[in-house]
């Protein structure tokens, strides 16, 4: 009988240990991605800049369809960059 209790309270801790990992995972994935989105909404804010400082014409236009594109890519790609 005590023999069944330390295996019960071993599996246990074995368990609370896996959970604290995972937890810790989550944790590291979720920093991971607050840094990307702070680290890349500078670049898109620069290319947001840049469309409505620039005077009309095919400057702002590049500029403005660069922005778009930027902002598709960057979201599109999320999942590559925050996976572990």
């Amino acid at each position: 009988m005590p023999h069944e209790r330390l295996l019960t309270l071993a599996a246990a801790d074995q368990q609370e240990a896996m959970e604290i990992r995972q937890a810790e995972r989550v944790v590291a994935v979720l920093r991971n991605i607050i840094n990307d989105l702070v680290g890349g909404s500078w670049t898109i804010l620069g290319l947001l800049f840049a469309v409505v400082v620039l005077p009309e014409g095919q400057t702002q236009s590049t500029m403005a369809t660069l922005f778009i594109l930027m902002t598709i890519v960057w979201i599109a790609t999320g999942y590559l960059r925050w996976k572990e």
